[in-house]
């Protein structure tokens, strides 16, 4: 999938995102992702690199393990 990086006036942005709706609403598969998720993203991922280098990780049968034994 492509990527798009846009800079628009309020105006322009909202006739984007009307076409945008549009075409999701007829099916087609179109993610956004602004700022802010970007940035968000951009640090979780830099933690959970910083967790992998220090070995703090678990495998996923034991968080599945633990998860069923909750219940």
């Amino acid at each position: 999938m492509q990527t798009l990086l846009l800079r628009a006036n309020e105006q322009v942005i909202q006739k984007l995102m009307s076409s945008i709706n549009k075409l999701a609403k007829e099916g087609n598969d179109i993610e956004i992702l602004d700022n802010l998720v970007y940035e968000k993203e951009k640090k979780l991922v830099a933690i959970a690199l910083e967790q992998v280098e220090k070995g703090e990780v678990f495998s996923h049968e034991e968080v599945w393990k633990e998860l069923l034994q909750a219940y």
